[in-house]
Parts: structure tokens; sequence; C-alpha cells
């Protein structure tokens, strides 16, 4: 990505969907160097561009794992702990919303999910900790104590 195509993205509406798998991929996208890791996932440049962006997992590619995709676009480390393009980090907030609201904007849909707000679809998971009050790299650690969908509490499974 360049700064050039962010532009054209931006006068033409067009939705950014990127990937977040410097986790998984950190140390193989390396090879590109410093310059090229400074525009891959152009997150917060797009956001502060006020470009809209959805997040993704890639699966197979990376795990479909929304709370470690989420750490990643906060922290841009890679399982190893080294950091990758650290200029295109962003907040938690931010993140949620990429991975929630702008979710369902990218798929118009925004008027009934992407946020619990009443009319909306109850499509939601309670976690177990705050993603704030966590450190930014133990954000894929939190767990979930209950899903609900169209308004129905689901209990997990005992274990």
């Amino acid at each position: 990505m360049n700064q050039s195509l962010l532009e054209r993205a931006k006068k033409a509406g067009v939705i950014l969907v990127f990937h977040s798998y410097m986790w998984e991929h950190g140390e193989k996208l390396e090879a590109f160097g410093e310059k090229r890791l400074a525009m891959m996932h152009p997150y917060r440049t797009a956001l502060d561009m006020g470009i809209h962006v959805a997040g993704h997992s890639d699966s197979t590619v990376s795990a479909a794992d929304p709370l470690l995709r989420i750490q990643d676009m906060v922290t841009r480390r890679g399982s190893n702990g080294k950091l990758y393009g650290a200029n295109q980090r962003v907040t938690v907030d931010e993140a949620i919303k990429v991975w929630t609201l702008d979710g369902a904007y990218a798929t118009f849909e925004e008027k009934i999910k992407g946020t619990i707000t009443p009319g909306k679809l109850a499509d939601f998971v309670v976690l177990q900790t705050d993603p704030h009050e966590v450190a930014p790299d133990k954000i894929k650690d939190i767990g979930w104590r209950r899903p609900t969908s169209a308004a129905r509490w689901y209990t997990p499974p005992r274990q």
C-alpha cells in the first residue's frame, strides 16, 4: 500500500479490509524492509485519513480469532515479540470499532448490527475482562463468558 493508493481509495469511497497477522507472519514480512512495513496493513494511516476499514482474519492464513486480530492491530508485534510497522498501531477502541461497526458498515449492515443499540440485532459476547484493562499483548488471552445471538443467551458447554 502507498499514500497514492490510499488517496484514491478515499476519493472513491472504497472500504478497505486489511490483514492483521503480524502475530503469525511478522518474521516473514520483515523481509520487505522497514519502509514497506511502515505502509503494510496501514490501519493507522487509513483511519487518520477518514477511510472506512474493516477487519478480518484471512483464515486459514491466520487464526479466525477476533481478539488476537485486535491485539495485532494494537501492538503490531509478532509472537516473537518483535515490533513490525509501529507507525500503524491503533488504539483498543479503534480496533474494536474496526471489528464491529466498521465490519457491519463494510457489508452495508450498520443499521442493523455493529453496535449494541436498541433496534439492532443482539449478537455479542460478554468478555471476562475489559480489553482496556489488560496489557496490550494479553488481549488475545481474554476469555469470554457468554455469547448471545438474536437476543438469546447461550450457555457454553461445561468442560
